[in-house]
């Protein structure tokens, strides 16, 4: 797999996410692939396995709608959280990992190994 991708809690007991989300691309964000974490929060199938990425700008949108009612009293204030980020031609034959550390008020993110 050239793109996976796992999300986390960073308060309460919510330890790990399972949430919805999608892969796409920047030609008009055309949806490249979509998946659900598992109870690890973490996911392996979202794309085909494959040796090679294409270059460019690829978005993957969390849909956290789902921690509203536990992640806060106050419920909710980010319900999707996006991630864009650019992969250069240098890099199309290398592995990324793209987590999402979401708490109720802020998320946050880093190129992962």
């Amino acid at each position: 797999h050239r793109a996976q991708t796992h999300a986390q809690m960073l308060c309460r007991v919510l330890l790990s996410l399972t949430l919805a989300f999608s892969l796409s691309f920047r030609e008009s964000w055309a949806l490249m692939g979509k998946d659900v974490t598992n109870s690890d929060g973490r996911s392996t199938s979202l794309l085909e396995p494959s040796g090679y990425i294409e270059e460019g700008t690829y978005r993957v949108s969390f849909d956290t709608t789902v921690y509203g009612s536990q992640a806060s009293p106050a419920g909710l204030f980010y319900p999707n959280a996006a991630v864009i980020f650019n992969i250069a031609p240098s890099q199309t034959e290398e592995h990324f990992h793209i987590p999402l550390l979401y708490s109720p008020y802020g998320y946050s993110t880093y190129r992962g190994s």
